[in-house]
């Protein structure tokens, strides 16, 4: 029975969350209206320079954890705090 709670609280504590940014390498081409991205205020065009303070990988993660991005728009370096929401919150 321990193990199976342990199982069960390991599985609900990595359940994947989503930031609502579509992208092609570090170039954001879309940003899913109402998305936890779009509240943050990325947009299209924004080119990611970091992820969590280092190289850029995938924004997506363990649901509710924050991922923190830094962004290139019009010559200026911006940061965004982003949540991860489950998916069906993100692409409704």
């Amino acid at each position: 029975m321990f193990a199976t709670l342990l199982t069960a609280l390991l599985v609900a504590s990595n359940v994947h969350g989503y930031t609502g940014v579509q992208r092609s390498g570090n170039m954001v081409y879309r940003v899913i209206h109402g998305s936890p991205a779009d509240k943050a205020g990325l947009r299209g065009n924004d080119k990611i320079v970091s992820v969590d303070g280092g190289p850029v990988h995938q924004l997506d993660g363990p649901c509710g954890e924050n991922v923190e991005v830094d962004i290139k728009r019009n010559g200026e370096i911006l940061h965004f705090t982003i949540e991860r929401l489950p998916k069906d919150e993100v692409y409704k």
